[in-house]
């Protein structure tokens, strides 16, 4: 009997010890399982930061401004490649490194510093060298610099300013001799006297009048380009804009001649008033700026783009020889398309007072006069060759000006031809081989 129980007892006690280690190897498994899976879950955090970081510094590389982080003993963690140049660079970039310093210092104590950086090139540019520190877990532990090229900005602030100036005067001057006009008149009791002053406050008025019309026309050019298009035809365009200066052309005894080298319609795509008023632009100033007894030139011509083709009608196309002297020339370039399908050329030449070397490269800005006393003698407000630049640009062309002082200027303005105008380059081309 005492048997059977110390049996019973030990099969007891082993089914007791195996429940027991059956629950210790089930919690052990549970454990490993969840190490599992805390490891995949760490791997996982692991990879998706170094993804982000990736990203980041894959973002940071192609931006435009050059950023540089340092750590909280302020040794380089990252620098983009915007801001290595300043690194390896010389001369003018020693500048801006040596500014980073400073601010990265700053920094480093807790302070958001800025410096402005003036190189001058060439080319100048005007950089602005800024840094802040960082903080993990609200403690600072580092710090970044940022390098910014605000050149451009800058510039358009002057011009912006400038042309506020500009315009308060322009605007002024005109007003304030109406003002004194008017005063003057009302105390005028001889009947020629009032009638001298009320033609040159007549003329102040209109002077004023033509400022604000160049300033609205200038506003609406800058605002864009063109958006719906036409094809028109530049030889009724350079028509409209003669009849339009005819005046001012006879009144100066300075005759305009327009000759078409291909006797053809020369079509282009795009906004006929803004092409009239740039054409128009460009021969008042010829006129303005030409002697009585000059002439203006204007001639016209559609060049295919491919070279194998023969010129339009009897043209002969200019001979660059290595003894001729290059003038001195300015030109501003639009979007013409590498891939258009010919060029409509158009050159204004006159034999007037031509334009200083020193001031070709500034006659396309708003309010620049290079002759201010006739400027002022011919009325001008000085936005005709702005209006001719944007106008150019808006067509996604160009505009080239060669000078010698003078002697004259010559205004080359090429432009897209339209698809149309490539039949009338086959029924040519055919012409010519036949």
């Amino acid at each position: 009997m005492v048997t059977i129980v110390l049996v019973a007892v030990a099969v007891l006690v082993g089914l007791a010890i195996g429940h027991q280690l059956g629950r210790r190897s089930a919690s052990a498994r549970a454990e490993a399982a969840e190490r599992v899976r805390v490891d995949a879950a760490a791997r996982e955090t692991r990879r998706a930061e170094r993804k982000v970081q990736t990203d980041i510094e894959r973002a940071l590389a192609d931006l435009r401004l050059g950023v540089v982080v340092v750590d909280g003993d302020g040794e380089e963690s990252y620098r983009n490649n915007q801001a290595t140049q300043y690194k390896t660079g010389r001369h003018g970039d020693v500048l801006v490194e040596a500014a980073l310093g400073r601010v990265l210092e700053g920094a480093l104590l807790g302070l958001s510093l800025e410096e402005s950086v003036e190189v001058y090139g060439p080319p100048a540019r005007s950089l602005l060298v800024q840094a802040a520190p960082t903080y993990d877990g609200g403690e600072p532990n580092g710090a970044v610099g940022v390098i910014e090229d605000v050149t451009e900005a800058r510039h358009i602030d002057r011009v912006r300013s400038d042309f506020v100036a500009n315009v308060s005067h322009e605007l002024r001057t005109p007003v304030g001799a109406m003002s004194v006009l008017a005063e003057t008149i009302a105390d005028a009791a001889d009947p020629e006297t009032i009638a001298r002053l009320t033609s040159r406050m007549q003329r102040e008025a209109n002077r004023l009048s033509e400022t604000i019309d160049d300033l609205l026309i200038l506003s609406r050019l800058e605002s864009g380009p063109v958006i719906d298009e036409e094809t028109v035809d530049l030889v009724s365009l350079v028509t409209m804009a003669v009849e339009r200066t005819a005046e001012a052309a006879a009144h100066r005894r300075v005759p305009v001649t327009v000759e078409n080298l291909g006797a053809t319609p020369i079509l282009v795509d795009g906004d006929q008033g803004q092409l009239v008023s740039a054409v128009a632009n460009l021969l008042d100033n010829a006129i303005k700026y030409s002697d009585a007894g000059t002439s203006v030139s204007v001639t016209l011509e559609a060049v295919p783009r491919s070279d194998t083709v023969a010129p339009v009608g009897d043209a002969t196309l200019p001979v660059q020889t290595d003894d001729a002297v290059p003038e001195p020339s300015a030109r501003l370039d639009g979007d013409l398309p590498e891939d258009r399908l010919g060029t409509a050329e158009l050159v204004i030449t006159d034999a007037g007072i031509g334009i200083p070397d020193r001031d070709l490269d500034r006659i396309f800005e708003r309010f620049y006069r290079v002759d201010t006393a006739r400027s002022r003698e011919t009325g001008g407000t000085g936005l005709g060759l702005s209006i001719v630049r944007n106008a150019i640009r808006n067509h996604r062309g160009s505009i080239e000006v060669t000078s010698v002082e003078g002697q004259g200027s010559t205004f080359t303005v090429r432009l897209p031809v339209s698809e149309t105008q490539t039949q009338l380059f086959d029924e040519s081309a055919s012409l010519w081989t036949n």
